[in-house]
């Protein structure tokens, strides 16, 4: 079993984002608590707009990430929040790499949806500190294309 994905924490990708903008309204009201109530309202207005557009931002983006994408070998065990998955390789289409800033974002291209829907997009750890993901990874598409030209043929 190799793990291709990079771990991070529930606490830093659901709760931290929360957090942030929390702690913004809070400093932004500090100086301003004198000045009775309709700086709070206003404050907290703010706030419930700005986690709004926070958990829409993040349910179209870093909630859609796979947490955990561990190669077994003839499938891939994929876990999001709750949701655990096993994926034969033959049903993975493509594998698709994406350069992003902050390295790289991988994406499985599933034959037929699933759970997770039909495109399941992970990011691997970083070549500089995992150096051989790079080769992992070129396995993988190369055992991906060789069960599709088995069950191709």
């Amino acid at each position: 079993m190799q793990v291709l994905s990079t771990p991070h924490s529930t606490f830093v990708t659901r709760a931290l984002p929360f957090i942030v903008v929390a702690g913004a309204c809070g400093w932004t009201y500090w100086p301003r608590r004198s000045e009775g109530a309709e700086s709070l309202v206003i404050v907290l207005i703010v706030f419930v707009i700005a986690n709004l557009i926070m958990y829409r931002l993040l349910r179209k983006g870093l909630w859609l990430k796979a947490d955990i994408v561990e190669d077994r070998g003839d499938r891939l065990k994929i876990t999001r929040w709750k949701t655990t998955i096993e994926v034969p390789l033959h049903q993975v289409q493509e594998i698709m790499r994406v350069p992003t800033l902050r390295g790289m974002e991988v994406i499985l291209i599933l034959k037929t949806p699933c759970a997770l829907g039909s495109e399941i997009a992970f990011y691997p750890p970083h070549k500089r500190s995992t150096p051989e993901i790079e080769h992992v990874l070129d396995g993988l598409s190369r055992r991906v294309n060789s069960q599709e030209s088995n069950h191709g043929a």
